[in-house]
């Protein structure tokens, strides 16, 4: 009995320090990934429609393209569109049955508010509420923000709000331990899928 306990407490005191390191040292990394403190704390209009329950990771990358070229990966986002650009393989062990367009599609390049996006097979999914080409594009307040640095050069600003974490202890716990860690390997592939197409020559 006394071996069990002491194993109970090591187990307690190692997973409490895993949880602090993790807080403290990692998160901060992956919720602002990227972003400056100026785009940390820029306002955006989408920002009055999303709840006071929620809160809001903002993630960032250069890309070394003009926005116009940019804007047709992005426009074609969704799982009955073109993908989400990040790792298909994985969304597809939850049978997202996903498939990342390698190519641009006319018929895509259009979205507009109240349209329908898919985050898997005909199930998950979110309407477009915003849509300015090359500028922006926001599904139900997940949004993907396009600043030109020059001719050549344009930063990519990711802004994604939390479901509604300050209401429930469940939902929070989920959240924190593992929606959040999940979807900044998923954003930041996406990202970083969305970069390495739009820089292609």
């Amino acid at each position: 009995m006394k071996l069990i306990n002491r194993y109970l407490k090591y187990s307690f005191i190692f997973y409490v320090f895993i949880a602090l390191i993790y807080w403290f040292f990692i998160r901060p990394q992956h919720i602002n990934w990227g972003a400056t403190s100026a785009e940390i704390n820029s306002k955006f209009f989408i920002n009055e429609f999303i709840s006071t329950n929620r809160i809001v990771s903002i993630r960032a990358i250069d890309i070394g393209a003009a926005k116009e070229k940019i804007w047709p990966w992005i426009a074609q986002t969704g799982q009955n569109r073109g993908g989400f650009n990040s790792y298909y393989w994985l969304e597809n062990l939850f049978a997202a049955k996903m498939v990342n367009a390698d190519s641009i599609h006319p018929e895509w390049q259009n979205p507009t508010a109240g349209d329908t996006v898919y985050y898997g097979k005909n199930e998950g999914y979110a309407i477009v509420s915003f849509s300015r080409p090359n500028e922006y594009y926001s599904l139900s307040g997940w949004s993907l923000l396009l600043q030109k640095i020059d001719l050549a050069n344009t930063r990519l600003i990711v802004r994604y709000p939390s479901m509604e974490i300050k209401q429930s202890k469940f939902i929070s716990a989920y959240y924190y331990v593992l929606f959040e860690p999940l979807h900044f390997i998923m954003e930041s592939g996406m990202m970083m899928g969305i970069k390495q197409k739009a820089e292609r020559k």
